[in-house]
């Protein structure tokens, strides 16, 4: 820290200087947070349903078809 310098414009300067650190640990956090009021499997539920809602609003907006993503995922049997 230089002489002039705060503890909080030291902080923002290193936050600026390690922004993916700062939000993977902010992630983190609130990953930890919403497991612990809300339960493990409910959380998994959660993100499961997130990710079957983001793939169809995507289908529908043209990027991908769900069929295809399918076939990427988990190949022709």
């Amino acid at each position: 820290m230089a002489g002039n310098q705060s503890f909080y414009e030291y902080l923002a300067e290193q936050a600026g200087r390690n922004r993916g650190k700062v939000i993977g640990v902010l992630l983190a956090l609130v990953a930890a947070l919403l497991i612990i009021i809300f339960g493990f499997w409910k959380i998994i539920l959660l993100a499961i349903l997130i990710l079957i809602g983001y793939l169809i609003g995507k289908s529908f907006d043209g990027n991908v078809r769900l069929g295809e993503l399918w076939t990427r995922m988990f190949g022709k049997r």
